[in-house]
């Protein structure tokens, strides 16, 4: 239940590092990202990692913490 209730109020800014909220694997519950655009119930993110030019994503809010 307060899985749910944190999911509601999770406003993410740009600039702050998040994860994945449910990882499917160990792999995913490592990753990292760096929140570069808010768009809606969506956010560009950037993986954090030692990559000249990183990769972007964009997820739903909902999947992130």
């Amino acid at each position: 239940m307060q899985d749910v209730q944190n999911a509601a109020t999770f406003a993410p800014i740009v600039g702050q590092i998040v994860k994945f909220r449910a990882p499917m694997n160990d792999a995913e519950s490592l990753q990292r990202f760096r929140v570069a655009e808010l768009r809606g119930d969506r956010v560009l993110v950037v993986y954090v990692c030692a990559l000249p030019l990183p990769p972007a994503y964009v997820y739903s809010v909902s999947d992130l913490q």
